[in-house]
């Protein structure tokens, strides 16, 4: 899961909300430190689908599966989505 971590902060570089030396705990609310806004959650979520082809249902839209970068991570093992 650290790698799907890690590819979700390079995401947030590449992407301008994060700088690379910006240090960020896996489990650290990225909503509620103000790094990321409901703009990067979207970001976020095309990727997820781009890249796992999984569509996330609108029902699953809500912070507790996005606010950091272990929750989004929990969230596609949940779903079953990496093999979890």
């Amino acid at each position: 899961m650290e790698n799907l971590e890690q590819e979700f902060r390079q995401l947030l570089v590449s992407a301008g909300y994060l700088d690379e030396a910006t240090p960020v705990d896996v489990n650290e609310s990225l909503l509620e430190s103000g790094l990321i806004d409901s703009l990067a959650v979207i970001e976020i979520v095309d990727f997820i689908q781009q890249k796992f082809g999984f569509s996330v249902p609108s029902q699953d839209l809500v912070p507790e599966h996005f606010d950091s970068l272990h929750a989004i991570s929990n969230y596609l093992t949940s779903q079953g989505e990496l093999g979890g």
